[in-house]
């Protein structure tokens, strides 16, 4: 993946085979050669999160090329980073050597570096095609971000009075501030996502309507 970075091309590499031990013992013929191989939090990543690439980014300060390659596979990290229980932290070699990477620590911190610039990222085409998405939990919350970034028109269907399903109620506030929701949806609803709250399919709304409605539907 290459990004520009301060008027230059920046390259990050990551590996798509897993790691494997290396042999030991009289070895010294052998000319060591470097070898780009899936890291050991990568394969214990969730969210497939390409881990290396936006953790190197964030050592060379491009703060800026970490949130381009993070969004790709996952577009709340300030969200992620405080729920998720980090399993990539488990498997993270270093500690090997000292200690483990807080890895969910700097995802958390370039998703509150996205918040911070406070700029809704706009599709560059708009299609003339609706969704509409049942449901505004995570699932919801990613389908319309990756559907409206492809430019399509997408309406989120809610059935509680508040957007968010269980971030909102279910998560409590020590586990994940509220600002961080908050700031998050008023980004998708700046980026062109509308909301409907109050609104059960099947009951205000029948499914059958919404098919009707808008070119396809996604069940989150």
């Amino acid at each position: 993946m290459q990004l520009a970075d301060s008027n230059k091309t920046t390259e990050y590499t990551c590996g798509t085979e897993p790691t494997t031990k290396n042999k030991t013992g009289e070895w010294s013929y052998l000319v060591p050669y470097r070898e780009n191989r899936l890291s050991p939090c990568s394969q214990a990543c969730l969210l497939d999160g390409a881990i290396p690439l936006w953790m190197e980014a964030v050592k060379r300060g491009a703060w800026a090329d970490a949130w381009s390659i993070m969004k790709e596979k996952n577009p709340f990290p300030a969200i992620t980073g405080h729920v998720c229980f980090h399993p990539c932290t488990d498997q993270c070699n270093r500690k090997e050597f000292d200690a483990a990477l807080k890895i969910h620590e700097v995802e958390r911190a370039i998703g509150e570096w996205r918040l911070q610039q406070n700029e809704p990222e706009a599709p560059t085409v708009r299609l003339s095609k609706t969704v509409a998405v049942i449901g505004s939990g995570p699932a919801g919350m990613s389908c319309a971000y990756y559907l409206n970034r492809m430019g399509y028109q997408v309406t989120v269907y809610e059935k509680a009075a508040v957007v968010g399903g269980m971030l909102a109620l279910g998560i409590p506030e020590y586990r994940m501030p509220r600002w961080i929701l908050e700031q998050e949806l008023k980004l998708l609803e700046e980026e062109g996502i509308e909301f409907i709250t109050n609104c059960q399919v099947g009951q205000q709304l029948m499914l059958s309507e919404l098919y009707d409605q808008h070119d396809a539907v996604f069940l989150a």
